[in-house]
Parts: C-alpha cells; structure tokens; sequence
C-alpha cells in the first residue's frame, strides 16, 4: 500500500511527524485529522507515495530522519545515514572504547598502541561511510540516467539503464527506456516495451 509522510499536530499539541498507509493523499489526511491532528503537511504526493519506502527502514531511521535524508545533497546523502547507522547500531562499544580512551588520557601514561586502536575503533564509521559514499553505487548510476535523459541523450539513457544495478523498480527502468526510444524515432518498440504494465499491478493505471 502507498505510504505518505505527513507533519502535523497531535492531539497532545505536539508536532510530530509519522508514516501513514492509505490509499490516496486525502485519505492519509483524513486519518490523520481522525485521530485528532491538524496543521498537517503532507511530505508526499501520490506517486511519491508508491516509491518512497520509509517503512523498509523504519527500524534504523524515524520518519524525520527519512525526510531530513530525502532533502540531503548528493555529496552527503550517502555519507551521512551509513555514519549514523553505524553509530546506532554500535552505541555502546563506542561509547565503552571511548570512556576508556577518555580513562587513559586522564591517567599520565604515554600514547600507545591500545589508545590508537581505540582512536581507530571510534572513527571507524567515518572511514566505512566515506568509503560507501565514493563507492559506485545504484543510486549515482541511476541519477546519471536521469540526467542523460533529461538531456535528450536517448543512446546513453538505453546504456546506463543496462547498467544501472539493482534496486530501480523495473518500470521505472521500462519506462526510461522506452522514453529513450520514443526520441529515437522507435516509438513501436517503446510502446511494446511497457504494455506489460498496462494491466494496474505493478504501478496503478492512472499513472
């Protein structure tokens, strides 16, 4: 089911902002205002609704987080979710390496292989989403394709949607190649290439 991000006000008079599942943008309000919210804002339309899956990472990242992430540039929305994750999900040995370092600093001891191991262990998530951040990934194959497509560059959009890696639904990538032929002038193929998607199941027939 689509899921919409929404801001509001809740019955408490706090502002707070939650997922909800429902079939339109309307209907997302219309439950919100049920349970008593209002000043509402909602963060996604219905198309954004199909693809914006907050759900799928609704155990590490809130709704906030989702948002705040969303509205990232492009030279930190890798970098800066890999670092916090890692920092979740490993709080407290970081937190103990970090107490011990803080320890051994107090103590009038020289700087030894210990405390840069635990210099090390603290910065760790740094170097790994720095690493993640610079790796080739799905997303930047992907933002390249758009940016070919948007540039009527049809014969690089019909390459990079070979390449573009896993986790693209497979009519988006449909559709951006059929795009790329319809500017080629092969508007027959492009047609044959999302009639498959004709019948409502993988993506609702108004859109």
């Amino acid at each position: 089911m689509p899921e919409y991000l929404a801001t509001g006000r809740n019955a408490e008079g706090k502002k707070v902002t939650e997922r909800v599942e429902a079939d339109s943008a309307d209907d997302a309000i219309a439950q919100l205002r049920e349970r008593g919210f209002d000043e509402i804002v909602l963060h996604t339309d219905d198309v954004g609704a199909l693809y914006s899956r907050q759900a799928d990472v609704a155990k590490t990242f809130s709704p906030r987080e989702f948002l705040w992430f969303r509205a990232l540039p492009r030279s930190v929305v890798t970098f800066l979710p890999v670092c916090l994750l890692l920092y979740k999900r490993n709080w407290f040995t970081l937190l103990l390496a970090l107490a011990v370092l803080l320890y051994r600093r107090a103590v009038p001891a020289p700087w030894g292989v210990v405390d840069t191991l635990l210099a090390a262990y603290l910065v760790l998530p740094l170097a790994w989403a720095l690493v993640a951040q610079l790796l080739p990934s799905a997303a930047a194959r992907y933002e390249q394709l758009v940016e070919a497509a948007a540039w009527g560059r049809w014969e690089e959009v019909l390459a990079r949607a070979d390449d573009v890696g896993p986790g693209i639904p497979p009519e988006e990538l449909a559709f951006r190649r059929a795009g790329a032929l319809a500017g080629l002038g092969r508007l027959d193929e492009a047609v044959h290439l999302v009639q498959r998607f004709g019948d409502g199941a993988a993506i609702p027939a108004w859109l």
